[in-house]
């Protein structure tokens, strides 16, 4: 049965007044180490190190009493033993000034015993106090711990054996590690926890901690950055550096980038001196796998250590938030917990999502719009000065219309009638399917993909409708960002040189997640056979949709036999693009509509008997191929704008008499353009 902490200070009382052996000594404070450091016991340890001819141990104890207890009575005599334990004193006289007496500790030992003392775990692995201290207060990160404490039982256990029996550890073995993470995971305290784990396990000689970028590192000019990473790797010495976004320096199509001298120096000098300080690198999962795989051959081999920080779940973030609000003085009402959700699922949408940081910022925004609140609310409680509300959290002009708003929106556009059936029947499929996912009924009720093609001639409403689209798949919980709309043309997609294209492509889809991505003009994405960029510009967004392809919509909108063209030409976007929407030529009812809205909307009156003008004039410039649907009655309405200033300003300089009424009213006279 395993001794708790009591019995095992008693019994090495018992057998220090007996005059037990310091071998014996040493073995049973390790044993009461295992359960709980104690400043005292671990500083008697250190003596009696001394005592039996470790010097080395006994100075490493005296530094881990140091780094766990930083101020008080044992880290002072800590610091004052390392003092003595560095000079020529003799050892009578380093045991006279240090020993604590029997009776002296007896005493301390029955104080002990009123404070609570952590026992071992049965159920789990016990987690060494360093670590355990680490990561008090900080909410999740268990998967953490766990790799931690696996790397910390693996480091003492080589010393034990050290110690012990004198079996050397493995000397090819380095005390590197690589932290995969996105933003906010805490990738930062993590490398300081490990930073510090290093140094109390007397791995590293100090508890500096470098942190560093590719800023810090890469220069503009040749050799450069060789120094600048060497002078680094010299300050750090029996410490730790920290890389923050370290694939950063490694840059795939640019063998000319400086930051693979980083990478070639750095390397070197880690295996010159492997024993003398350790090496943290982090960042994205997929940008880091990729520069140590092929940023040099041997990169790779160097980190023993791969530590995967999770994002943090739902619950965390909340929990993570209330600590955040509350240490700003505020508390969140309940309802407030809600609009948090909303917030955090409509911002998740890939690894760019910011975590503990977001949270952080949504606080400091939901305090700006609380004060702003009370300014407009004039009199309020004292209470309402520490109540963060849902409306501070996620302000309703965030939120955007409802879908009955966007839906009536939609109808409300002139003509499209088959373009919103299509519509109608898209969003009826997609209800269904979701009530029928929330009964829990088995059968095919997936939406498929929803990446579209709008076909049809210049004017006709394209953009319109993909961007209420955008909105209303957001509302009904398909998309998550209704506000994105990201439209685009070659110019945007296709770059200058090799590699160039891809880039920008995926730059592109990435800041559409979460809603839509509109390419105008999608067939001039590839001019001819010979286009490489442009079937660059093809292939990469074929992968991009697949890839997120449950994150964002793809509209490719054009002429309908250049689409078709298109589509057929490449069958990957085919088979991913699996509805289109036809939009048809305006008649001249719906174009006579659509300039009366402009009117309407621009405050100006058309008299009945000006109608029929209006229809002849929209027919005639609608016979010309460039006139371009919606785009074209826009144009006409504001020749008849001009044509009415012109001849309102004629009439003013002829001195006649003119009503109010009369420089808000089309006459036929003014659709003559």
């Amino acid at each position: 049965m395993e001794k708790d902490f009591e019995e095992l200070v008693k019994e090495y009382q018992r057998e220090k007044e007996a005059g037990a052996e310091a071998g014996r000594m040493t073995e049973l404070l390790r044993e009461i180490m295992e359960i709980s450091y104690d400043g005292r016991l671990m500083y008697e340890l250190a003596l009696w190190y001394w005592k039996d001819g470790y010097p080395a141990r006994a100075k490493r104890t005296c530094k881990q009493i140091r780094q766990f207890f930083r101020e008080g009575e044992w880290a002072d005599r800590a610091g004052e033993a390392l003092g003595l334990l560095d000079g020529d004193e003799d050892l009578p006289e380093i045991l006279e000034r240090t020993w604590l007496s029997g009776e002296t500790a007896a005493k301390d030992a029955e104080k002990e015993k009123e404070a609570p003392r952590p026992e071992k775990n049965g159920s789990g692995p016990q987690i060494p106090p360093v670590i355990e201290e680490a990561f008090r207060g900080m909410v999740g990160m268990e998967s953490v711990k766990k790799e931690l404490v696996s790397f910390y039982n693996i480091a003492r256990l080589e010393k034990l054996r050290e110690e012990q029996l004198g079996i050397s550890g493995n000397e090819s073995r380095s005390y590197n590690f690589v932290l995969y993470g996105n933003p906010g995971t805490g990738k930062t305290t993590v490398a300081r926890i490990i930073g510090k784990v290093l140094y109390a396990l007397g791995i590293r000689e100090k508890d500096a901690f470098m942190e560093v970028d590719r800023g810090k590192l890469v220069s503009e000019y040749v050799g450069q950055t060789a120094k600048n990473v060497q002078k680094a790797l010299a300050e750090i010495r029996g410490g730790t550096l920290f890389i923050d976004e370290a694939y950063s320096l490694y840059k795939k199509d640019d063998a000319k980038d400086f930051g693979q001298e980083a990478i070639d120096t750095l390397l070197k000098d880690m295996e010159d001196h492997r024993s003398e300080y350790s090496v943290i690198l982090a960042g994205y999962r997929g940008p880091m796998t990729e520069m140590l795989n092929h940023a040099n051959p041997g990169f790779r081999s160097r980190f023993t250590y791969h530590i995967v920080i999770p994002d943090y779940s739902d619950e965390e973030l909340l929990e993570i938030a209330r600590s955040v609000a509350g240490s700003h003085h505020y508390i969140i009402e309940e309802k407030g917990y809600e609009a948090l959700k909303k917030r955090i699922d409509r911002e998740r949408i890939d690894e760019t999502f910011g975590n503990a940081r977001f949270i952080r910022e949504v606080i400091n925004d939901a305090e700006k719009n609380l004060a702003d609140r009370l300014v407009k609310m004039g009199h309020f409680e004292q209470a309402d000065l520490t109540v963060l509300k849902a409306e501070d959290i996620f302000p309703e002009e965030d939120q955007g219309k409802d879908l009955k708003e966007l839906l009536a929106e939609l109808d409300g556009l002139t003509g499209l009638a088959e373009v919103k059936k299509s519509v109608s029947e898209m969003l009826d499929k997609i209800a269904v399917g979701k009530e029928a996912e929330r009964r829990g009924i088995q059968g095919d009720f997936g939406m498929g993909s929803l990446h579209m093609a709008f076909k049809g001639n210049a004017g006709t409403g394209k953009t319109t409708v993909a961007r209420l689209l955008g909105k209303i798949l957001a509302e009904m919980g398909v998309l998550k960002r209704g506000d994105v709309f990201i439209e685009t043309t070659r110019a945007d997609l296709v770059g200058q040189y090799q590699g160039h294209t891809a880039a920008k492509v995926k730059e592109t889809v990435r800041s559409a997640l979460g809603g839509v991505l509109f390419i105008d003009e999608a067939y001039a994405l590839v001019k001819d056979e010979s286009d490489s960029f442009g079937r660059e510009a093809v292939d990469t967004l074929v992968a991009e949709m697949e890839n997120h392809r449950d994150a964002l919509v793809v509209i490719l909108a054009g002429y309908t036999g250049d689409i078709d063209r298109f589509l057929a030409e490449n069958q990957g976007l085919r088979s991913r693009v699996t509805r289109d929407l036809f939009f048809a030529d305006y008649t001249a009812e719906e174009m006579t509509e659509i300039f009366c809205s402009l009117a309407k909307k621009g405050g100006i009156r058309i008299p009945e008997d000006v109608l029929p003008s209006v229809r002849r004039c929209l027919e005639e410039k609608a016979s010309a191929p460039d006139f371009g649907n919606g785009r074209g009655v826009r144009n006409v309405f504001e020749a008849a704008c001009r044509r009415k200033d012109s001849r309102i300003a004629a009439r003013m300089r002829e001195g006649a008499v003119l009503a109010d009424e009369d420089f808000v009213t089309f006459t036929e006279e003014d659709m003559l353009v």
